[in-house]
């Protein structure tokens, strides 16, 4: 067999239609679409499809994720979001209603967006919430004085059970089911605080640090395998006189644990005196490699903000990313905010990006899990005096990610859901 003929055998030539009716040829593997990648192949999802990150030829794509509108109020503020193996997707927060007041809120939606079922709550906040057997287990943070609750609410909705937590340090901000009960991660104040709700429904603090902060807090919880992902963000203050006090330094602090609530391994994230690192939101790969999302920027400025992620397993960096960066396509970014990562094979990192004077736009991309390569970035349309941004995400065991976007207007606060395949 000739050269020309072996390679010929190998690979498969591809004509690709653009979007302009022109075409190009690329070459491709044989085997594009049998979910292995090789050879020439940027990807391989398994399928011969575009539209869906990976295309027919095996290559990277750009994918916008497909947003509906599911509420408009005055004012809203999340609490959380959960997608469940059955295609609900469930979110929560505040919301403010005119006449009414802000309560506590939570809502159901089904995949394409239409609602399920809405619950207003007496509490201030519906923070996070988890699965049940029967419906779902929700986290309320109460007027002040008041001790919290978790609430228990069937699939339909409805509100069955409530228990006061007598004894937490601060609020929980994220839960977690393990085998010994229920894992609470938070704070406020001086302490991180990590407690425990047994099966019996005793509460127990199972840690209460405290790092010379001004808020020192647990963000965000995580599960891989047998492991516990906590990530914190702690800090010591500068001793200034006045009402405010600028935080002098500030870190990321990321500590994993067992089923039983016993620490495995600390990771400090820190930039030390000349930079200032708060990570938001927490994701896993399905290899275990922790992303951690958030921002940087230096001590006692807020004008050199920059979306800010990292990628740490066993305690050690893989990489890290920052936009704007210096790449032709930030041109014009004044500051950014990564709020929510989703991972997978692939990490999604979600937030906002300020660009020169006009707004705020949402702001999206997608990097590659093994070395933090940038393989699309989505930087939302921006619309004047409008703040347009990605606030939390969530996913499914079949890679789906669903996005929750949040655009305020000066009249109003729209929260949009969306989804895109990861």
């Amino acid at each position: 067999m000739t050269l020309k003929a072996s390679l010929m055998a190998i690979m498969a030539l591809a004509v690709v239609t653009t979007c302009d009716g022109s075409s190009s040829v690329s070459l491709t593997s044989a085997a594009c679409g049998d979910g292995v990648v090789e050879g020439l192949e940027a990807c391989d999802d398994a399928n011969t499809q575009d539209g869906d990150g990976c295309s027919a030829a095996c290559e990277h794509e750009h994918v916008t994720p497909a947003c509906v509108k599911i509420v408009e109020a005055p004012e809203l503020g999340v609490g959380g979001m959960l997608a469940t193996a059955d295609g609900r997707i469930l979110i929560g927060g505040e919301i403010t209603t005119t006449g009414t007041g802000s309560h506590g809120w939570l809502g159901a939606f089904d995949s394409g967006g239409s609602e399920l079922w809405t619950l207003d709550l007496e509490g201030d906040f519906a923070g996070p919430f988890i699965e049940s057997e029967d419906g779902f287990i929700v986290y309320a943070n109460t007027p002040f004085g008041v001790d919290d609750e978790l609430l228990t609410i069937d699939a339909a909705g409805a509100l069955t059970e409530s228990v006061p937590l007598t004894g937490a340090d601060g609020f929980a901000i994220d839960m977690i089911d393990t085998e010994a009960g229920l894992l609470l991660a938070g704070g406020g104040g001086e302490d991180l605080w990590l407690g425990r709700v047994s099966v019996d429904g005793a509460l127990e603090t199972l840690m209460a640090e405290d790092h010379a902060g001004l808020w020192d807090v647990f963000r965000a919880l995580e599960r891989h395998e047998d492991s516990l992902g906590a990530l914190a963000t702690v800090g010591t203050v500068d001793n200034t006189d006045g009402d405010f006090v600028p935080l002098d330094t500030e870190a990321t602090l990321l500590i994993e644990y067992d089923e039983q609530g016993s620490e495995l391994r600390r990771t400090l994230l820190s930039g030390g005196d000349e930079l200032t690192l708060q990570g938001y939101d927490l994701a896993v790969t399905k290899d275990g490699t922790w992303i951690v999302a958030g921002l940087r920027y230096p001590p006692h400025s807020v004008l050199s903000v920059q979306a800010w992620a990292v990628a740490v397993r066993e305690g050690e960096v893989l990489w890290t990313q920052e936009t704007p960066d210096s790449t032709a396509i930030e041109a014009g970014a004044r500051s950014g905010r990564y709020s929510g990562v989703a991972a997978s094979d692939e990490v999604l990192l979600l937030g906002m990006v300020r660009l020169g004077s006009d707004g705020v736009a949402r702001l999206g991309t997608r990097v590659d899990a093994a070395d933090g390569s940038v393989l699309w970035r989505e930087i939302g349309e921006v619309i004047p005096d409008v703040s347009d941004r990605y606030t939390a995400a969530t996913t499914t065991p079949d890679g789906r990610a669903w996005l929750l976007r949040t655009t305020d207007y000066a009249d109003r606060v729209e929260q949009w859901l969306c989804g895109t395949q990861l």
